[in-house]
């Protein structure tokens, strides 16, 4: 069983082209925009870091796909 505060890489797509705005929030992530979406790829902390990252997308406005 793994640790719930392991590190986890998740790739998240964004509906837009948000990449601007990310850069400048997310700045460790891999962040790519393009014809009309957003992939983020990102290591986060664990299921809960995931989470919060989900928030401050939401926080933006921003639709996860």
């Amino acid at each position: 069983m793994m640790p719930t505060e392991a590190p986890l890489r998740y790739r998240i797509i964004i509906r837009g082209e948000c990449g601007t705005v990310l850069r400048g929030i997310l700045g460790d992530a891999t962040i790519e925009s393009r014809r009309g979406w957003t992939c983020v790829i990102a290591t986060v902390g664990g299921e809960a870091g995931f989470y919060e990252l989900l928030d401050r997308f939401q926080d933006l406005a921003l639709p996860v796909v």
